[in-house]
Parts: structure tokens; sequence; C-alpha cells
């Protein structure tokens, strides 16, 4: 499986929020711990922009809660993907 991780505004390191939120999940083994790159240095046969605009980009927004929250929302979207992709 290929991936790619990046953002317009690139910061150097990912956030430290993200390994004990997707601990104990199926996602925890693809956490990408180096620093993000920026998304127009990326090349993807699909692009999925969270919470911004990309151009070329399929675009999700989430709506406001919990870390957790979040975390669930984008598991039952990524879920959707993955058939669409099979």
């Amino acid at each position: 499986m290929a991936r790619a991780f990046g953002g317009s505004r690139s910061s150097l390191t990912s956030s430290a929020r993200l390994g004990p939120l997707l601990a104990g999940t199926v996602a925890a083994e693809h956490l990408v711990t180096e620093a993000p790159r920026c998304a127009e240095d990326v090349t993807a046969d699909r692009v999925i922009a969270l919470d911004c605009t990309q151009s070329g980009a399929e675009q999700w927004t989430t709506s406001d809660g919990s870390d957790e929250a979040l975390r669930d929302e984008l598991a039952a979207r990524v879920k959707v993907l993955a058939r669409e992709l099979d």
C-alpha cells in the first residue's frame, strides 16, 4: 500500500497527540512519525484534503469535537474509501 502525507503548510514534526489517540487501533501501525512533506511535493493517484482546500483534491470536512470523535469520524470515512478502492 502506498501512502503519502503532507499539508499546505508543512510542519517540522507530526502531532504528538496522534500516538496516544491511535493506540490500540488498527491504524496505529500506519502512523507516520517523520516530518510531514509539503503537499505540493507529493505525487499521488488520489488526494484527500482534510479541512482545507487543495487543487484537484477530494475534500473532507470534519465535525468539531473531541480527538476521539474526530478519530472515529475519520475511521468511518476511511472504511468507505477502502471499499471504494477494492
